[in-house]
């Protein structure tokens, strides 16, 4: 009975010793509390943050180049110089061939083209025919034993003849033509006046 007793001691004892262990070991498991933060290092971070400014840099600005002018040439009275360009396919003919001839007016506006044909010794002429820039047509008193007008057609950017051989022989066709000019101030005048030649020979 002794016996039994003291075992049930030692028992009881050992399972004391075991749960105390249990209870140690748990405790020093669990983790520390945080410390409290200070209530002056929360405000320093606040104002700490508020008060913080970046600088921002302002983007280049480049102002626009300023506008070109393009400076108006006006003429001068040497430069104001109006003439007919004329042009032919050929200026060598055989009797009974056409020609055509083209007269172009340059630095004259409005123009009213005046026709003339002088033949070899003819110094002086009257015009052949008169015709404007809206293709109104004047025939003249003048002629030629050489050529003979077939055709004109005028505007105001040209003159386009057609004339036909018909005797053997040299005859000068004139272009002549009186119309508009600019002048140095710029201000229009109808005192321009241009004229243009050509040589045509006739064979047999």
């Amino acid at each position: 009975m002794a016996k039994t007793l003291e075992t049930a001691v030692r028992l009881m004892t050992g399972a004391l010793l075991m749960l105390e262990l249990a209870l140690v070991t748990a405790c020093s498991l669990q983790p520390s509390p945080a410390a409290p933060t200070p209530a002056w290092a929360a405000t320093a971070t606040v104002q700490l943050i508020e008060t913080a400014t970046f600088p921002v840099a302002a983007p280049d600005t480049v102002a626009p180049p300023p506008p070109t002018e393009t400076p108006q040439v006006a003429l001068t009275p040497e430069e104001i110089d109006p003439y007919i360009e004329i042009g032919a396919a050929h200026s060598d003919l055989q009797v009974g061939e056409q020609i055509t001839v083209t007269g172009k007016p340059i630095q004259l506006g409005l123009p009213y083209y005046y026709l003339y044909l002088r033949d070899e010794g003819v110094q002086d002429a009257p015009f052949l025919a008169q015709v404007t820039y809206e293709n109104q047509f004047i025939a003249g008193e003048g002629a030629s034993q050489v050529l003979e007008l077939v055709s004109v057609q005028a505007d105001m950017s040209q003159v386009v003849i057609v004339l036909r051989a018909k005797a053997p022989g040299m005859t000068t066709l004139s272009i002549q033509a009186t119309g508009e000019v600019r002048l140095q101030d710029g201000a229009y005048s109808m005192s321009g006046m241009a004229a243009g030649d050509i040589l045509i020979s006739v064979r047999p």
